[in-house]
């Protein structure tokens, strides 16, 4: 399984905090790409509730999310095979987590969708596929198989082989697309408009517009009102041949529509926005590899907002298992300003930030909410092994009616609890991330101060070592390591 190790390679514009950056529908969110020097193909996506995306499909050879990278099982000198992979990025298009499997044969990830707390992916394999430490699945041809990933970390649950795929018996649609590029519609948006995407070549008019490639083929992603007419169209791409193999949005089409597809030598989306990104692929000698891309479905518009340094710390817990605060630590600008996790008296810390969130307007929906940290040091174990998950908790206003750091904030009622889990950064400097679920979208406040607790679920591991995590606070000298609050509305 993998984890974050850095800041992902998204293109975002610096705000100063709190002003809003205003957006048309069909302008680009945010791009990012994963792949290594094999060919590497994405066929399924799914937008959850939070906003956050999870994608599947396969890989040739190895390929790289963020800074970890999978190996295909069935590469050596006699064999060039594919595996499966699945992986979740958060609203912010920020990776997450990603997992893979793989055999001797060919194995690939074909539909992802989510059940209960877990994420399942439907694939076909062929001999035996190995999924982490679990026993391999064994067949003498090729099958279809379940598997399950934990939503919020990625980690393993289960496989089977089940006699119809997930149940289904309309096995075509599980085949990977052949002739892909061939366009996916997306229906169900509740006034009614689907979404299509795919390619062009060279210039295609669509609607009122005439849509040029960049080169060759470039992908393109289309809205359509209920009656069929062209609300929007856009293309992305570059020298080579890319397109457009799956679209996904929420029913209500909040927080936008998420095209998934491929991409050779370079491709470039919302070109001339404020969000321009353009996307290189590994190497002079890679195949063609994935991209994760999110466009706007409404006008939008995003606030950056940086936390109130002077009112951010962490709160130390009185004895173990007694539930009340009693040591405060107020914030400060060294590493260990915010502190989360238990000490060698097994008592927990518990973070404390405050963002100033009125600029919102009264009027406005809350679309995607996410929470950026920037880790600054651990101290003894790693609290995200022993002490996970590490989880947000939104107070609608001041803890406590008070927005000083107090004892009395670490057992202070909020008004939404564990709405985000946060991603583990997994070296000094890097990003810890998580997207609100719509509880904790419905707690920001939009007339005053919004406070935040970031804790870990389990309040300390019993074995009298320190376990704990130090990020930085908004007191910090330099602003990008000062923790943000990104909250898109409409």
């Amino acid at each position: 399984m993998l984890k974050q190790a850095g800041v992902a390679g998204i293109v975002l514009a610096t705000l100063l905090s709190g002003r809003a950056l205003a957006q048309s529908p069909g302008t680009l969110g945010w791009a990012v790409k994963a792949g290594g020097p094999g060919a590497d193909y994405v066929y399924d996506a799914i937008v959850l509730g939070d906003g956050s995306v999870v994608i599947t499909g396969e890989y040739w050879d190895e390929i790289t999310f963020g800074g970890s990278t999978f190996d295909a099982a069935g590469t050596d000198e006699l064999n060039e095979e594919c595996d499966m992979f699945v992986a979740k990025y958060s609203s912010q298009g920020v990776l997450l987590w990603a997992n893979h499997a793989g055999g001797k044969y060919s194995d690939r990830g074909l539909r992802v969708r989510e059940v209960g707390s877990n994420i399942e992916v439907t694939g076909t394999g062929f001999g035996f596929l190995t999924f982490s430490a679990a026993p391999p699945l064994l067949a003498e041809e090729e099958y279809y198989f379940v598997a399950n990933y934990d939503t919020a970390t990625g980690a393993f649950v289960s496989a089977s082989l089940p006699p119809t795929p997930g149940g289904r018996t309309d096995t075509p649609l599980l085949q990977p697309s052949v002739n892909l590029g061939v366009p996916n519609w997306l229906a169900g948006l509740a006034d009614g408009s689907t979404i299509r995407t795919g390619k062009i070549w060279l210039a295609e008019k669509v609607g009122a517009s005439t849509l040029t490639s960049h080169g060759g083929e470039d992908a393109l992603i289309v809205r359509q009102d209920s009656t069929g007419a062209v609300l929007w169209a856009k293309n992305a791409g570059g020298a080579g041949k890319d397109w457009g193999n799956a679209v996904a949005a929420r029913p209500d089409g909040v927080g936008g529509v998420v095209v998934v597809g491929n991409f050779d030598q370079n491709a470039t989306f919302g070109e001339g926005e404020p969000g321009e990104t353009t996307l290189f692929v590994s190497g002079a000698d890679s195949e063609s590899e994935i991209f994760i891309a999110k466009y706007r479905l409404a006008a939008e518009s995003t606030s950056t907002f940086e936390s109130q340094g002077a009112q951010d710390g962490y709160v130390r817990e009185l004895n173990e298992g007694s539930g009340t605060g009693s040591g405060v630590f107020a914030a400060a600008a060294d590493p260990y300003a915010v502190s989360i996790g238990d000490d060698n008296l097994k008592r927990q810390y518990v973070a404390v930030l405050s963002f100033d969130t009125s600029t919102i307007p009264d009027g406005a929906t809350i679309s995607s909410v996410t929470l950026r940290l920037v880790r600054s040091t651990q101290v003894g174990d790693n609290p995200f092994v022993s002490l996970p998950p590490l989880v947000v908790d939104v107070k609608t206003g001041a803890l406590n009616g008070n927005t000083a750091l107090e004892a009395a904030d670490f057992q202070a009622a909020v008004d939404a609890s564990g709405v985000a889990t946060m991603s583990e950064p997994l070296v000094n400097g890097a990003t810890s991330s998580g997207s609100f679920n719509l509880a904790g979208r419905n707690a920001i406040n939009k007339t005053g101060v919004t406070q935040l607790k970031v804790r870990f679920t389990l309040d300390d591991d019993n074995d009298a070592v320190i376990d704990g995590m130090g990020f930085y606070s908004g007191e910090n000298a330099t602003p990008a390591n000062r923790p943000k609050l990104d909250v898109t509305y409409y």
